[in-house]
């Protein structure tokens, strides 16, 4: 049988586990993130701009992993989105399949 200061300190021991764990997840995250917006900001969102209006669309939707939504970059991006002009939400689970989408729309 363990006494109550072993128990305390495996406790202890194992929150710490979780807490380093937990911090390793977001860094992951941040940088999931921040490559996925690099890669949106270069390509994707201009490519999908043109493709809407050459299809007279008022509309876009890309795709994007639900795990940023909640990241400190992901949020500084929506934020920069009204000084070009452009609308922002996010569709979680957006479809049949559970995808998450970026909708993009014009402001003006």
């Amino acid at each position: 049988m363990t006494t109550s200061g072993q128990n305390w300190r495996q406790l202890v021991s194992t929150q710490k586990n979780d807490l380093a764990a937990a911090r390793q997840n977001i860094i992951e995250r941040e940088q999931l993130a921040a490559d996925w917006i690099e890669r949106v900001t270069s390509h994707d969102l201009e490519a999908g701009i043109a493709s809407c209006i050459s299809r007279a669309s008022d509309s876009l939707a890309i795709p994007m992993p639900k795990t940023i939504v909640i990241t400190k970059a992901f949020r500084s991006f929506m934020e920069a989105m009204p000084a070009k002009d452009l609308l922002v939400d996010v569709a979680l689970d957006g479809d049949d399949e559970g995808n998450t989408y970026l909708l993009v729309s014009p402001s003006v």
